[in-house]
């Protein structure tokens, strides 16, 4: 998976790294025992789709005039999108 560099300042942060003890499935990982999604992964996994979307808006419809600062907010705010869950 390639991502943008300054994602990985972002990844390496004690707020981020705090999402590898948070679960995505709070509960259900009682009833379905393989269900121990964490919001670390599911963060990185929407940041990794993002980052592929915004790449093909470019490619696919240039006269939206995406430009790389353009991506690198879609990137960053879909990395950050659950750091606000307490638990």
């Amino acid at each position: 998976m390639h991502l943008p560099n300054l994602v990985r300042v972002f990844v390496d942060t004690r707020i981020f790294q705090r999402m590898r003890h948070i679960k995505q499935l709070a509960m259900c990982s009682y009833v379905y025992p393989g269900a121990t999604h964490k919001r670390f992964f599911h963060s990185i996994g929407t940041c990794h789709l993002a980052y592929e979307l915004i790449k093909g808006l470019r490619h696919r419809q240039p006269e939206l005039a995406v430009t790389s600062r353009d991506i690198l907010c879609v990137t960053l705010a879909a990395l950050c999108h659950d750091l606000g869950h307490p638990c």
